[in-house]
């Protein structure tokens, strides 16, 4: 049986749950889409035996208009704030799911293709279809870019082939409850080894697991605030648009995507966040 959604959000990261947050509020019928097991994106926590251990973004800094989002969408309890910088509580991926709860969310749940008659057609790896008028991606620039590189402009998809980010190997010990985040230099030479070869290496010494981020942070991005091309709309932390980086683009590149996109009644939602521009 096919679903039918007004929007459909690709990725449960931060973008995400910004986007969600306003449409439920809106009353907008919307489903967010996440390829793995748990929510969050780069906001990430793995738990080894009674420890957790945040191996994603959990520190930040925030701007006034980036503070004023963030503190009308996550619950004081789950975040430290000392002036303007703002630290999860471990386990990070809380927030996010606090913010998601109560939504309409599949989980592990890829997408593959994205076609479109009158409605966008939804394919996922499972071979379930859904339909939706609009679709929302939050995903890195090479993965939006193979879900939707025929619905975008050739400035859009240049802009995003010009997306660069760092690559990050995270070491675990499951035996001494630690964890360990190489260097720059490490996880790009080593990244395309296999997590035994990298066990093996030098100063891997009695770690276990690894994990791999191969879109850790930008390091070059769009200076523009989103993409919204034929029903299409892409955002998150690669657009920098207003100078931001990291946690506070993806923030500024949802609200900002929201309120030039939307109906005065969503805009209104989004009026005590921040000046009208």
């Amino acid at each position: 049986m096919e679903s039918e959604f007004e929007y459909l959000i690709i990725g449960a990261g931060i973008s995400g749950a910004v986007v969600s947050h306003f449409l439920h509020q809106a009353g907008i019928k919307h489903l967010i889409l996440e390829k793995s097991k748990g929510l969050g994106g780069r906001i990430a926590s793995r738990r080894i035996g009674d420890s957790s251990f945040d191996h994603g973004v959990s520190e930040f800094s925030l701007d006034p208009e980036g503070k004023a989002i963030f503190e009308k969408i996550f619950n004081s309890q789950d975040y430290t704030l000392v002036g303007n910088q703002v630290r999860f509580k471990t386990p990070a991926t809380n927030s996010i799911k606090r913010v998601l709860a109560g939504r309409e969310i599949k989980k592990e749940a890829k997408v593959i293709r994205i076609t479109k008659n009158d409605l966008f057609n939804v394919e996922l790896e499972s071979g379930e279809v859904l339909k939706a008028k609009n679709i929302v991606i939050t995903a890195p620039a090479p993965q939006t870019l193979e879900l939707a590189n025929s619905f975008l402009s050739e400035q859009s998809i240049k802009s995003l082939k010009q997306v660069r980010y760092t690559k990050r190997i995270i070491l675990f010990s499951s035996l001494s409850m630690k964890m360990k985040m190489m260097d720059d230099l490490f996880s790009e030479l080593n990244f395309e080894k296999t997590d035994q070869e990298i066990l093996s290496l030098s100063g891997a010494e009695g770690f276990d697991s690894v994990k791999k981020w191969r879109y850790e942070k930008v390091i070059s991005g769009i200076p523009q605030d989103f993409i919204s091309e034929n029903g299409i709309h892409v955002i998150g932390d690669m657009f920098q648009g207003s100078q931001s980086t990291g946690v506070q683009a993806a923030v500024k590149s949802a609200e900002r995507f929201l309120r030039k996109s939307f109906s005065p009644e969503l805009a209104m939602l989004l009026d005590p966040v921040t000046n009208k521009e």
